[in-house]
């Protein structure tokens, strides 16, 4: 593990605590409870906007994805047609 001097990094005690820390001071204080709210609004709101942009994205792929094995189907289908008319016309069927 590269170690540089002067730089500690914080173990997993450590981060617990400063965590504890932050959600007291936040409990603690008149602006924490007011913001804290709102920023638990803001996650919802983005969790549920990326929610709706990616199922509107996919929606919209699998519409083309659908529409282009249409259109291939339908490729095929009128080159078998022109295929067996061919083989027809020289049997005299046609």
């Amino acid at each position: 593990m590269l170690r540089l001097p002067g730089v500690s990094v914080p173990s997993a005690p450590n981060v617990a605590s400063a965590l504890s820390r932050v959600v007291g001071t936040v409990r603690n204080h008149i602006a924490g409870k007011i913001i804290a709210p709102y920023l638990f609004l803001i996650q919802l709101l983005a969790l549920l906007a990326t929610y709706l942009v990616v199922r509107s994205v996919s929606s919209s792929l699998e519409e083309r994805f659908g529409n282009s094995l249409l259109d291939g189907g339908h490729a095929a289908n009128e080159a078998m047609v022109k295929v067996e008319e061919g083989r027809c016309r020289r049997c005299g069927w046609w």
